[in-house]
Parts: structure tokens; sequence; C-alpha cells
């Protein structure tokens, strides 16, 4: 199922660069209907979705990111999710192996990086 992602607004300290460039209200793939608790640290919150309820759909703190939603199957919504990842993994490493590679080839090679951590076989 689909569902828009808003940016958490008047968030305290600098904006979550993964959603750097993400438009406002996107919609973005949902497959199921496990979300976070409504207990999660309000600082980690980066976005919400409402879907039945209002939930966290992008947490972030530090260099740990987490996406409810599917980025790689939500078309240039999500794509713009994984470029973004891809350059934060570059500029944490000091341009090392992730640096030069768009999330565009990343996916055409099969080698996906997904910000929530699973990894699609």
């Amino acid at each position: 199922a689909a569902s828009d992602v808003y940016k958490r607004q008047n968030m305290d300290g600098p904006a979550c660069p993964l959603l750097a460039g993400f438009d406002e209200g996107a919609n973005v793939y949902f497959t199921h209907s496990f979300a976070l608790d409504g207990d999660v640290e309000a600082s980690c919150v980066a976005a919400r979705t409402h879907y039945a309820r209002n939930f966290a759909s992008v947490t972030w703190r530090d260099n740990v990111f987490g996406c409810q939603f599917h980025p790689e199957k939500s078309s240039r919504h999500g794509l713009k999710i994984l470029e973004n990842f891809v350059g934060i993994v570059a500029r944490s490493t000091g341009g090392g192996p992730a640096a030069g590679v768009s999330a565009g080839a990343a996916a055409a090679s099969g080698g996906v990086p997904v910000a929530s951590g699973e990894v699609e076989a």
C-alpha cells in the first residue's frame, strides 16, 4: 500500500540528511502493517505517516537511519533517499567504496544500499 510521508516540522537542530530534497507529502511504498509504537523518542523522528494512525516512518540519530517503508520500491522518492544514503556513506568514509556510486547503479548491480538496514535478497 502507498502512503504519504511528512517531514517533521520545527525540528530542533539540523534536518535529517536522508530526507534532503525529499518532497513533503511524497507517496512511498509500504508492504505491511507494522509500525513503530508511539513511544519512540520524539527527537529521533524525522518523518511521520498517517495510515489508520500517525506513526514515525523515518527515524534518525547520529549515523543510524531507519525507514519503515521500502525506498527501493518507492519510485523517484525512494531513489532520492537511496542517493542521499549513498552520499552520507561516501562522506562519512572520506570517499570510500560508495563514493561516486549512484543509487541507480547500485540497484542495477543488485547491491542496493537500504537505509533501514534490511537487505533485499
